[in-house]
């Protein structure tokens, strides 16, 4: 990126910033509570995606039902947690 773009970038920036602090309380709360479901719709397709391949590669593998079922479930469990203590910080 050379500085033209540098610069580009950063009045854009500015100019981003100067809009978002002339939106009312209502209007922030708006748009926060749109971007985390589209956040969430996100993370669902993610972790569908994760699952997917997951369940391809333990097929490939010939590994049983069972364990790649157990697999499964402790992945959902630690990006459960993960979730949960990143969101109360």
């Amino acid at each position: 990126m050379d500085r033209a773009e540098k610069r580009r970038n950063q009045r854009e920036k500015q100019k981003l910033c100067k809009t978002v602090n002339k939106l009312t309380p209502n209007q922030i709360k708006l748009i926060d509570t749109l971007a985390e479901q589209k956040a969430d719709k996100l993370l669902d397709i993610f972790k569908r995606l994760i699952t997917e391949s997951m369940t391809k590669s333990m097929r490939e593998n010939h590994i049983s039902l069972e364990r790649a079922n157990k697999v499964i479930e402790d992945a959902n469990k630690i990006m459960k947690e993960e979730i949960e203590n990143d969101r109360y910080k």
